[in-house]
C-alpha cells in the first residue's frame, strides 16, 4: 500500500508551498490498512471556514508557479477509469453512452498529442472549496457554538 507521494509531495513542498498547509502526523506509523484501503492521519486544522473558489484560485496559481520537485511525481493521467465509468452508468442511455465515449477517444488523442515542451508544474489532485480553508480570528471563534460528537 503505497501514499507514500501525496504525503511525500506534501513534504518537499514545504520550503516552498503555496501557502499554509496541513500537515501528517510524523509520530504514528502510515499508512494504516483498514479493509483494505489506506488511511493516514493529519494535524487538526484550527478554527476555520471553508474555502471559497477564489482562494482555491489563488492557491493554485502558487502552487503551479513552484519549480518541479527534485523527485519523480509521474505524470497525470486525466482518464483514469473513465471508461469503465462510463460503461458502468446504468442511467445512460445507448446513443449517450457511445458519445461519451466518443469524445473520450477525441480528448485521449488530444492529450497524447499535446507538446511535450510544455512546462511540468505540481497539480493539486483535488482543488475544491471543500479542501480549502480560511483561519477564524479569535472574535469568531469565541462566538461559535461548541460542537459535541457523541459515539455510541
Amino acid at each position: 500500500m503505497d501514499v507514500s507521494r501525496p504525503r511525500g509531495g506534501r513534504r518537499a513542498l514545504a520550503g516552498g508551498q503555496p501557502g499554509p498547509a496541513v500537515h501528517p502526523l510524523d509520530d504514528v506509523e502510515q499508512p494504516v490498512d483498514v479493509s483494505g484501503r489506506p488511511v493516514t492521519f493529519w494535524e487538526e486544522l484550527p478554527p476555520h471556514t471553508q474555502g471559497t473558489v477564489l482562494d482555491v484560485a489563488r492557491i493554485l496559481r502558487r502552487l503551479h508557479s513552484l519549480p518541479a520537485p527534485a523527485f519523480p511525481m509521474g505524470r497525470l493521467d486525466p482518464f483514469v477509469r473513465v471508461a469503465e465509468r462510463i460503461d458502468a452508468a446504468e442511467f445512460l442511455p445507448p446513443e449517450d453512452r457511445k458519445w461519451l465515449r466518443g469524445r473520450l477517444s477525441d480528448l485521449e488523442l488530444a492529450w497524447a498529442d499535446m507538446s511535450p515542451d510544455l512546462s511540468s508544474c505540481v497539480i493539486h489532485g483535488d482543488a475544491w472549496p471543500v479542501h480549502q480553508a480560511s483561519r477564524l480570528s479569535e472574535k469568531e471563534v469565541s462566538s461559535l457554538p461548541m460542537r459535541l460528537q457523541l459515539v455510541g
